[in-house]
């Protein structure tokens, strides 16, 4: 559901029922006119990406099938425009393309046997931080730009 925090009042309710419960999401900012997209992923190991159509209401775009299992964690790049997510103890890249798909950039990256629990873009994107849960280990990744 989309709440307005000014008035308190549900705006819109999103249904997906082929995604499961929403575990992650991140706003998506694509262009100059600010937070106008965002993200989710699901349990499903899906990521959905919905557009906004005006002040209020949000427009589905696409489904990517990004994972076998619960997304876990979701990170916007501003500079190149990519998407990062992790599942299952592995993150993975994405390229947002201008008709709001996911193309994979990444092969496998080195699959850790713990929960992701933060991921974060850094040095302009080029690479990403990854924290683990369990084990409290923080994994960086360099990324192609």
């Amino acid at each position: 559901m989309v709440w307005s925090l000014t008035s308190g009042e549900m705006i819109q309710e999103i249904v997906s029922p082929v995604a499961g419960y929403i575990s992650a999401i991140t706003w998506i900012d694509v262009d100059d006119r600010g937070e106008t997209t965002f993200a989710f992923g699901a349990s499903d190991g899906n990521i959905q990406i919905y557009e906004r159509i005006d002040d209020a209401l949000f427009k589905f775009c696409s489904t990517t099938i990004g994972h076998s299992g619960l997304v876990e964690l979701l990170a916007w790049d501003p500079v190149h425009h990519r998407l990062a997510s992790a599942s299952d103890g592995r993150p993975h890249i994405w390229n947002f393309t201008p008709d709001k798909n996911l193309v994979s950039i990444t092969s496998k990256l080195d699959k850790q046997p713990y929960v992701a629990h933060t991921v974060h873009f850094y040095d302009n994107g080029a690479s990403i931080l990854v924290s683990y849960l369990e084990s409290g280990e923080i994994f960086c990744y360099s990324i192609e730009p």
